[in-house]
C-alpha cells in the first residue's frame, strides 16, 4: 500500500512538473513568433523550468523537463523555417533581377536580415544555449539530489538519536553514533559487566491509599531522577520494572571501570533518593524505601526480542543474581557480591552481610553492604596511597597545636611539602578542625586515626532527611562539614527545631548503643558531610579506641539526663 500511494504521489507530482514547463514554454514561444531576431533574450524561459525541476524533483526531474525544452525548441525551429522560406524565396528572386548599385545595396541589406533570421544560424545558436542550460540543469538536479540524500541521512541520524537517547547517555548517544557501532537486531556478544537493579520498598502500600494521578507522579519523579543518575555514569537503562530499575554499565560503548561507575551511581542514587523521599514525608506521604542490588560478570548482551519488537537488554546467570542481591537488600542498602566488591574496595567501605545461600547457585556466597566513600582511597596494593605520609601528618597535627594552628589558618602552605593527594589534604584539615571540638579533646592521634579508616564519607544536601525519629537502623555520625538541624516531633504531631549541630557534633549514638530507635530527626543544611559508622563499626571503634569511645558513651549519658529519662539497660 505505501509503495502505491507513493507512485501515485510521483505520477501527479511529474504531471504538475510537465504542466508548469509547458507553461514557459508556451510564453516562450509566443514572444519568439512575435519577435524572433531576439529569442535568445527569453532562454531564461527555458532555463527556469529546469532549474525548479531540478531543485524540486532532483536529476529525474531535470531530465525531464530537459527533454521537453528540447522538443519545443525543435517545433519552433520546424515553425520558424516554414516561416522563413516564403522570404527566402524572394530573396532570390531579387539577386537574379538585381541590375543597379542601389538594387544590389538593397539586395546586401536584406541578404542580412535574412543571416540575421536564418533558421539554421539560430538553430545552431539555440542548441549551444541550450545544451549549456541542460547541462546546467543536470548539475543542478545531482547536486539536488545530494542534498537531499544527506537530509534524509540527517533525519534518520537524528531518529536514530532520539531513540537512542531513551536508553543511553548523550556521552553515549554521540559515541555510538561517531564511532557507528552496531546495536541492532542480532547484534549480541558475551562481555564483563556490571548489573544494577533498584527498586522501591513499601510502594506497594502507597498504591493503595494514593489516587492513580498523584501516584503516577511520584512514580516518574522518581524513575527520572534516578535514570538521571545512571546516565551521568554513562550506564544504559535497559528497562522499569513497575517501580524498580534494571541498569548495566560497560556497554555499549566499554569501560574498564564498569564497576566503580555501577557503585558511584549507586551512591548517588541513593543520596538523591533520600532528597525526594525527605520532600514525599514533608507532603504526607509514606516513607518508602530503596533498595539496590549490584553484581559484576559475564552476561550475554544485545539486541533481543521478537522480529516485531526488540529490546537492548542483558541476559545471563550474574544477571539473574544482581536481581535477587536486590531483592535481599533492606532499606537504604547497597548490596554487591563479594567478587564485584573485590574491584572497588579500593573506593569504597563496606561490612560483610555473611555467606548467604542463593537460588540459583550450587553453594553459599559472600554478600557485602557498600556503606560509602572512604575518606581516603586505596591503592592497587590495598594500602593507602599516602599512608606513611598521612598518618605521620596526623600525629603531627593532634600533637602540635603549632602545626595545627598553620593548617588552618594557611593549609597551603602547611601542606604543599607533602605531595598529598587532594583527599589527603582535605582529610588533613578536617582532622586539624576536627580537633577542637569537644569530642576529641585528649584523643590521641592513633584513635583518629583508627577513626578515618573505619568511617565512610556520606554527604547530604540542603534539607534531606539524613535521620528520622522512630526508625530503627544504627549508623553513627559526625558531622565533618556543614550543618544539620535536630527536629522533634511532639505529641500533636508539632516539628519541633530544638537545636542546630555543626563540624564536630555527633548524632545516632543512641540507637547503636541502647538498641533504641531514633529519638529525633536529622535534617540536613546546606552541603552537609559526614563521617558515618555502621554498627559493626561503630562498636569496634569503641572497642579500639577507648578515649574517643569514653567521650562518645559520656555524650549519649549526657543527652539521656538532660531529656530526664532513664538510662536504657
Amino acid at each position: 500500500m505505501k509503495r502505491i500511494l507513493v507512485s501515485e504521489h510521483n505520477r501527479v507530482s511529474y504531471i504538475w512538473l510537465a504542466l508548469i514547463t509547458l507553461a514557459f514554454l508556451s510564453v516562450s514561444a509566443g514572444l519568439w513568433t512575435t519577435t524572433p531576431e531576439s529569442a535568445i533574450q527569453y532562454w531564461y524561459l527555458y532555463f527556469s523550468p529546469l532549474v525548479l525541476a531540478a531543485l524540486r524533483f532532483g536529476l529525474r526531474g531535470a531530465l525531464f523537463a530537459s527533454a521537453l525544452s528540447v522538443a519545443s525548441i525543435l517545433i519552433l525551429y520546424q515553425s520558424a523555417q516554414n516561416a522563413l522560406l516564403p522570404t527566402l524565396q524572394t530573396l532570390e528572386h531579387l539577386v537574379e533581377t538585381a541590375a543597379s548599385p542601389r538594387e544590389l545595396r538593397d539586395l546586401i541589406v536584406r541578404t542580412a536580415d535574412v543571416r540575421a533570421t536564418d533558421p539554421f544560424t539560430n538553430l545552431l545558436r539555440i542548441f549551444s544555449g541550450t545544451a549549456l542550460l541542460v547541462v546546467s540543469a543536470i548539475l543542478v538536479g545531482m547536486l539536488s539530489d545530494r542534498s537531499r540524500a544527506q537530509e534524509v541521512e540527517n533525519q534518520s541520524t537524528q531518529r536514530m538519536a532520539q531513540q537512542l537517547r531513551r536508553f543511553f547517555s548523550p556521552n553515549l548517544v554521540d559515541a555510538l553514533l561517531t564511532s557507528q557501532q552496531g546495536v541492532g537486531p542480532g547484534s549480541t556478544k558475551r562481555k564483563d559487566l556490571t548489573v544494577l537493579f533498584a527498586d522501591l520498598r513499601g510502594f506497594t502500600a502507597m498504591t493503595e491509599r494514593l489516587e492513580p494521578e498523584e501516584l503516577i507522579r511520584i512514580l516518574n519523579e522518581y524513575l527520572s531522577t534516578m535514570t538521571e543518575v545512571i546516565f551521568e555514569f554513562d550506564g544504559t537503562l535497559d528497562k522499569y520494572l513497575g517501580d524498580g530499575i534494571m541498569a548495566f554499565f560497560g556497554d555499549p560503548i566499554p569501560y574498564e571501570n564498569h564497576e566503580e561507575r555501577a557503585i558511584r551511581a549507586a551512591l548517588k542514587m541513593r543520596d538523591r533518593f533520600f532528597e525526594l523521599r525527605s520532600r514525599w514525608v514533608a507532603e504526607g506521604r509514606e516513607a518508602v524505601t530503596l533498595g539496590i542490588g549490584i553484581n559484576s560478570g559475564f552476561v550475554t548482551v544485545g539486541s533481543i526480542g521478537s522480529a516485531t519488537r526488540v529490546e537492548y537488554t542483558v541476559i545471563g546467570s550474574n544477571v539473574n543474581l544482581a536481581s535477587r542481591l536486590s531483592s535481599m537488600a533492606a532499606p537504604g542498602q547497597i548490596v554487591t557480591s563479594a567478587r564485584t566488591y573485590s574491584r572497588i574496595r579500593h573506593l569504597v567501605e563496606a561490612r560483610a552481610i555473611g555467606r548467604v545461600e542463593v537460588r540459583g547457585l550450587p553453594r553459599p556466597m559472600e554478600v557485602m553492604e557498600v556503606l560509602g566513600y572512604r575518606l581516603v582511597p586505596l591503592g592497587a596494593n590495598g594500602a593507602n596511597r599516602e599512608d606513611d605520609r598521612l598518618e605521620d601528618t596526623i600525629k603531627r597535627i593532634v600533637e602540635d597545636s603549632t602545626y595545627r594552628a598553620w593548617i588552618l589558618t594557611s593549609p597551603d602552605q602547611a601542606l604543599a611539602d607533602l605531595e598529598l593527594a587532594e583527599e589527603g589534604v582535605a582529610l588533613a584539615q578536617s582532622v586539624a578542625a576536627l580537633k577542637g571540638y569537644p569530642l576529641f579533646y585528649n584523643v590521641p592521634a592513633a584513635e583518629i586515626i583508627l577513626l578515618t579508616r573505619l568511617a565512610s564519607r556520606e554527604a547530604y544536601r540542603d534539607g534531606v532527611v539524613v535521620v528520622r525519629q522512630g526508625d530503627r537502623d544504627t549508623k553513627f555520625f559526625i558531622i565533618y562539614r556543614g550543618e544539620a538541624a535536630v527536629l522533634v516531633t511532639d505529641d500533636q504531631g508539632r516539628e519541633l527545631h530544638v537545636a542546630t549541630l555543626g563540624r564536630g557534633n555527633h548524632f545516632g549514638e543512641m540507637s547503636p548503643l541502647y538498641n533504641a530507635p531514633r529519638t529525633a530527626t536529622i535534617r540536613a543544611g546546606e552541603r552537609l558531610e559526614v563521617l558515618a559508622l555502621d554498627e559493626r563499626n561503630f562498636h569496634q571503634l569503641l572497642d579500639a579506641a577507648p578515649i574517643l569511645g569514653g567521650n562518645i558513651k559520656a555524650e549519649a549519658r549526657r543527652r539521656l539526663a538532660s531529656r530526664s529519662v532513664p538510662e536504657p539497660t
